[in-house]
């Protein structure tokens, strides 16, 4: 069993300096936040990075989204982000592999969401799970609960 203390840095053993108080926590775990994120692995659009600029707090990005959009593209590729393309200005699209399947729920939700509005869809996560084999790595099975 992995105890909590092995996977996060203490904080009184390694501090991070700063002026002002900053709520991180650190990670020990190999493989990096997606571990942490549940694989999550989603663009920040401009609205993200404008969001300093237009509600006055904080200091405004010193880059936009399309200063890294190539960047998020290859490290999409080289980890293997399984997505749906929607389309969506707040929600980017990436270079996906074939996305999962929604489950029955999920499915009878997202065709309920869209008979009742126009602006509003359901999606399948966008994360770091392989729905096909990459290289070495095996492609985790898809339409399960289909």
């Amino acid at each position: 069993m992995i105890r909590e203390q092995t996977l996060f840095v203490n904080d009184k053993d390694h501090p991070y300096v700063q002026d002002q108080p900053f709520a991180w926590i650190r990670g020990y775990q190999v493989g990096g936040r997606s571990l942490v994120w549940g694989r999550q692995c989603y663009r920040w659009s401009d609205l993200d990075f404008e969001a300093n600029l237009h509600d006055g707090h904080g200091v405004d990005w010193p880059i936009r989204y399309k200063d890294i959009e190539p960047w998020y593209s290859y490290v999409e590729k080289y980890i293997g982000v399984s997505g749906q393309s929607e389309g969506l200005a707040q929600l980017p699209d990436g270079a996906f592999m074939e996305p999962m399947q929604l489950n029955c729920i999920e499915k009878h939700l997202a065709q309920s969401i869209k008979k009742n509005s126009d602006h509003r869809l359901l999606t399948i996560a966008r994360v770091a799970n392989l729905t096909k084999p990459m290289g070495n790595r095996g492609a985790v099975k898809t339409g399960t609960f289909v």
